[in-house]
């Protein structure tokens, strides 16, 4: 017998989820990379890498820990805490000086990351492949 995992396709709401949290990952990187040919200020670009790699990380523990709807959203949280502040302390440690402004930059990344975690949570696949 075959030890291969079942296949199902994902339907169009699932896709669709997957393609907006794909679309709300790449916004920081948009805007950096709008900031950075306009005012050759290359520091956001420097925080929008530091959050997705924040971000990436609460997403490799939130899924190893459950799938559970409620257990998405307080991983989304602790997901946009976690994001701001690594964003906001790569400003600082680049001369940002406008503490107002960098927060409003950090949480706006933050918020993106989370969000495209929330959608991406929601597209995956609520099944388990059936083992022999």
């Amino acid at each position: 017998m075959s030890t291969r995992p079942v296949v199902v396709n994902r339907s169009g709401r699932q896709h669709a989820l997957r393609i907006l949290a794909i679309v709300f990952g790449a916004i920081p990187f948009a805007f950096a990379l709008i900031r950075a040919a306009t005012a050759r200020d290359f520091r956001y670009l420097w925080m929008a890498i530091a959050s997705f790699l924040g971000a990436s990380v609460v997403t490799a523990v939130a899924r190893a820990r459950t799938r559970k709807p409620g257990a998405v959203f307080a991983f989304a949280i602790v997901d946009f805490v976690v994001v701001a502040v690594i964003a906001r302390s790569i400003a600082y440690l680049l001369g940002a000086t406008a503490t107002a402004a960098t927060w409003l930059v950090a949480s706006a990344f933050a918020l993106c990351w989370a969000v495209s975690y929330i959608l991406g949570a929601f597209s995956a696949e609520r099944h388990k492949a059936i083992q022999p």
